[in-house]
C-alpha cells in the first residue's frame, strides 16, 4: 500500500503537488510512482530560472525499470531544485514527500486546485489501474 498525503494535490501522472504561501508550487513524485519505479538511479533537474510551457519535460527520472519525463502541467519559471536527490536519486525511493522534492516553480498564470486531483480523487484513480 502507498502512501497517499491530504496535504498536497496530484495528476493523473502520477506526481504531488504543494501550493506554497508565496505562490510557488512544489512538485514530487508520489509514493505509487516511485515503487512503480524501482531503484531510481538518476534525476535530471533543470536549472533555476529556466521556464517551460506546460506540457514540456522538466525533469528525467531513471531507475531499474524505465526512464520517465516529468512533464510540467503549467507553464512557469524554476525558483529552486533539490539538488540533493540527484547526489542521492535513492531519496526518491526513501522520502517520496519529504525530502524527495524536485523543484519549485512559479506559475505565470494562477494555478486552480481543480486541475489536480485531492487525496481521495487519487486513492480513486489508483484503484482503477490495473497493474
Amino acid at each position: 500500500m502507498c502512501t497517499i498525503k491530504s496535504d498536497v494535490l496530484y495528476s493523473l501522472t502520477h506526481e504531488w503537488f504543494k501550493v506554497n504561501g508565496d505562490d510557488s508550487i512544489t512538485l514530487g513524485i508520489t509514493d505509487h510512482a516511485q515503487m512503480r519505479l524501482g531503484d531510481i538511479t538518476q534525476v535530471c533537474l533543470p536549472e533555476v530560472g529556466q521556464h517551460f510551457q506546460m506540457g514540456d519535460s522538466c525533469i528525467v527520472i531513471k531507475s531499474c525499470k524505465a526512464d520517465v519525463d516529468i512533464l510540467v502541467p503549467f507553464t512557469g519559471k524554476v525558483l529552486a531544485v533539490n539538488s540533493k536527490v540527484e547526489g542521492m536519486p535513492v531519496m526518491l525511493n526513501q522520502q517520496a514527500f519529504q525530502q524527495g522534492w524536485l523543484i519549485k516553480l512559479l506559475p505565470d498564470n494562477p494555478v486552480h486546485s481543480s486541475m489536480f486531483l485531492n487525496a481521495d480523487a487519487y486513492q480513486a484513480l489508483l484503484e482503477t489501474e490495473i497493474d
